[in-house]
C-alpha cells in the first residue's frame, strides 16, 4: 500500500503529460494555422532585427525545450521559416544545447538529492548505466525523437554522465532533426494542415533519420 501510495504522484504526472499530449495534437492544425498568420505577419520585423530575434528565439526555445507539451518543435519550424536553412539549422541545435545544458543542470542542482533520497536504489543503478554508456544513450534518443526532449534531460541530471558527453551527444543527436525542422519551416506559408509537411523531401529526410537513429547502436556493438 505504501509503495502504491509513494507512485500515485508520478502515475498522475503521466496522466496529465498523456492528456496534454493528446490535447496538443487535436489542435495541431489550429496551432499551425495561428503560427503561420504570426509569422506572415511579422516576417518583415524578424529580417530587420534578425541578430536579436534570432538570440530571443534561442532563449525562448531553450525554456520551451524543457517543456513537457512539445512547444519547442514550432519554434524549430519556425526558425527555418524566418532565418532560412543554414541560421535556422544552427538555431535549432543552439537551442537544443542552451535548452539541454539546463534542463540537466536544474534537475541535478534542484531535485537529485529529493529523488536519489526516495530511490536512491533504483536510480543508482540507471546512474552507473548512464556514467558507463550514458553518451550512446543520450546519441540515441536525440537521433529517434520517441522519448520527450526534456526527460532526457531530467534522465541525465539524475545520472552521473558528464555534461561534456552529455553536450556532445545532444549536439549530434539533434543535427538531423534540426535540418528536417528547418527545411519544414521552409515550406510554412504554402502548408495549411500538419499533413502538408509531407513531402519528398521529407521523406528522404526522415529516412536518413531513421539510418542515422541505429549508428549508435552498430558502434557501440563494435566497441
Amino acid at each position: 500500500m505504501g509503495s502504491w501510495r509513494r507512485a500515485l504522484p508520478w502515475w498522475l504526472l503521466a496522466a496529465v503529460l498523456v492528456l496534454a499530449f493528446a490535447a496538443w495534437g487535436a489542435s495541431a492544425d489550429e496551432v499551425l494555422d495561428a503560427a503561420r498568420e504570426w509569422s506572415l505577419r511579422h516576417r518583415a520585423f524578424v529580417q530587420a532585427n534578425a541578430a536579436a530575434c534570432w538570440l530571443g528565439m534561442l532563449a525562448a526555445g531553450s525554456v520551451a525545450i524543457n517543456c513537457p507539451i512539445p512547444v519547442a518543435a514550432l519554434l524549430k519550424v519556425l526558425a527555418g521559416f524566418f532565418f532560412g536553412l543554414e541560421a535556422g539549422v544552427a538555431l535549432n541545435v543552439a537551442m537544443s544545447l542552451s535548452g539541454g545544458l539546463a534542463g540537466l543542470a536544474a534537475t541535478r542542482h534542484l531535485f537529485y538529492r529529493s529523488l536519489h533520497a526516495r530511490f536512491g536504489r533504483t536510480l543508482a543503478k540507471a546512474s552507473l548505466e548512464m556514467a558507463r554508456n550514458g553518451f550512446w544513450y543520450v546519441l540515441s534518443a536525440r537521433l529517434l525523437m520517441v522519448t520527450p526532449f526534456f526527460l532526457v534531460n531530467v534522465a541525465a541530471g539524475l545520472s552521473g554522465i558528464r555534461k561534456r558527453r552529455f553536450l556532445l551527444a545532444t549536439g549530434l543527436g539533434v543535427l538531423p532533426s534540426s535540418f528536417i525542422y528547418a527545411l519544414t519551416g521552409g515550406r510554412l506559408e504554402q502548408v495549411r494542415t500538419v499533413s502538408d509537411f509531407a513531402s519528398s523531401d521529407f521523406a528522404l529526410a526522415m529516412g536518413l533519420l531513421a539510418v542515422c537513429a541505429v549508428l549508435p547502436a552498430l558502434a557501440r556493438r563494435r566497441g
